[in-house]
Order: structure tokens, then sequence, then C-alpha cells
């Protein structure tokens, strides 16, 4: 009986672990600069849940942008490809590890399915065009 339990919990977690896996997936497209900016999701997408955007390795102390769309753009832009189409750009300052992040809840009344596309822009004298981008993120909501 225990050894069922036990199988039954693995396959359980293991599921939902490739669900929430799911829900985020990285689409490459990162533009270089002086850093290689990452950007990450975490979180199941679920209405109230706790969600979590961050960027990683960008320039210390830096200011950027968060551009989030509901609609896959994917066009040329400053020397890289920009992803999502700009329904909402958001400024955001690194500290001084190049470091962001916010956390949520997830909001009410997304429809399950419901996609939008993620990446972060920032000013770099080392990138194309003085620019470095993110790689970009697909988001579904659960």
């Amino acid at each position: 009986m225990r050894i069922v339990l036990c199988a039954a919990t693995v396959a359980a977690t293991l599921l939902l672990s490739s669900v929430v896996h799911a829900q985020w997936v990285d689409l490459g497209n990162g533009l270089p600069g002086t850093t290689t900016p990452v950007l990450a999701g975490l979180g199941p997408l679920l209405p109230t849940a706790g969600t979590k955007i961050e960027v990683s390795t960008a320039l210390p102390s830096s200011n950027g942008y968060l551009i989030v769309g509901f609609s896959n753009l994917s066009a040329p832009f400053k020397g890289g490809v920009l992803v999502p189409f700009a329904d909402k750009v958001s400024f955001f300052p690194t500290d001084g590890a190049g470091h962001w992040q916010v956390i949520f809840s997830w909001p009410i009344g997304v429809p399950a399915g419901f996609k939008m596309w993620w990446q972060g822009c920032l000013p770099d004298a080392g990138g194309p065009a003085g620019f470095s981008a993110t790689n970009a993120l697909e988001s579904t909501a659960s």
C-alpha cells in the first residue's frame, strides 16, 4: 500500500511540475551587449498565485524596459528581434548586481490558455545600436 501511494505521489508531482514548466517557455532571441541579460518567469499562472518575473546578468545599476504583449510580433529591432507586441511597457531599474525582480499575484479573470509574451530591453553601449535584450518568454495562463 505504501509503495502504491509513494508511486502515485511521485507521478502527481512530475505531472504538476511539467505543467508548471510548460506555462513559461523560453523563446530565445536575446541580444547580447556588454552583458547578456536573462529574463525568467516563475509561478503556476493561476488566479491569485504568486508570480515572479526577474532579470539577471544585466548591466549593474542600469534602467531597462519590460515589454509585455498579447501577441507575438517577432520583428527586427535594434539589431535583434523584439518578440512581444508592445501592449505594455514598464520601466525597471537593475541593482548593483544587474538584477531586478517583481513578485505579484496572478490576476483573477485571466482565462486559462491565454498567452502573453515578455522581453526586456536595456540601453547598453556594448550592444548593436546601443541596446541589449533579454530572451523572450511565452506564458500560458492556467
